[in-house]
């Protein structure tokens, strides 16, 4: 209820500012053009050509952003947002405007002292008003809240003290049982190694005993083969002697 209330009271202020300037900026271009000659002497060269020239322009400008930048923080529209704008608009323009120590006029410069205190009154309003969370935490708080919580997930997930203490008893049991039978198992491991070993040899001797009887019988199969061929060869000679002398006769008889 406050915040309602609160809003508009401040942002009429820079309504009606803001309002004025765009209505009588012939009024307020003195002001404008000593910004641009500040702000030129501070931007570097470069960047200083891009600075608009047109003190009239600039001044209903600001005018406009202020007065549109107010409205919607008496309306409370992106309140935050509206009051960093408005700071931001303000602080060049009533450091040009209320400007007491370029003055030697007496009344004028009590006049602009009472502005600028007043202005920065304000200034200090918006202050608080861009950073007003309205209740809800903000960002800051937001992050440290998330990163407790992350660091309460990751110390669940990590083991506790009793935990840590049981595997520990669990990795040193295990050892110690290694220990007590590696002796055992490497005796085993020998003696099953000499025991392959052996049966390796058997069954190469086996494997060449098999050889051995195959060739032998090869070897009788094949004198076999040959006595069978010797024996056909000397029957078709002999029938091949016949047979040449029947022809011999033959050419006798008819003596050729």
């Amino acid at each position: 209820m406050i915040r309602k209330i609160a809003r508009p009271m401040l942002a009429s202020a820079f309504i009606a500012s803001g309002a004025d300037m765009v209505v009588n900026s012939d009024e307020h271009r003195e002001g404008t053009q000593e910004m641009l000659a500040k702000l030129r002497a501070v931007v570097p060269n470069e960047y200083a050509k891009y600075l608009p020239k047109d003190a009239d322009t600039v001044t209903k400008a600001l005018g406009g952003a202020q007065a549109a930048s107010a409205s919607l923080l008496a309306i409370g529209k992106a309140p935050r947002l509206s009051s960093a704008v408005l700071a931001a608009i303000t602080v060049p323009t009533m450091l040009s405007r209320y400007a007491f120590w370029e003055t030697q006029d007496a009344k004028e410069k009590l006049d602009r002292r009472n502005g600028l205190i007043t202005n920065t009154a304000l200034l200090g309003g918006l202050m608080i008003a861009s950073a007003d969370t309205q209740g809800k935490p903000g960002l800051a708080w937001r992050a440290e809240h998330a990163t407790k919580v992350a660091n309460k997930k990751i110390q669940a997930a990590l083991p506790s003290k009793s935990e840590q203490n049981e595997l520990a008893e669990k990795f040193h049991d295990i050892v110690d049982y290694i220990d007590d039978n590696k002796d055992d198992w490497l005796a085993r491991a020998q003696k099953n190694s000499e025991v392959a070993k052996h049966k390796l040899v058997a069954a190469a001797a086996a494997a060449q005993e098999k050889a051995n009887e195959l060739q032998k019988i090869a070897a009788e199969e094949a004198g076999r083969a040959q006595k069978k061929a010797a024996k056909s060869a000397a029957v078709y000679q002999k029938k091949a002697e016949k047979a040449t002398k029947k022809a011999q006769k033959k050419l006798k008889k008819y003596d050729i």
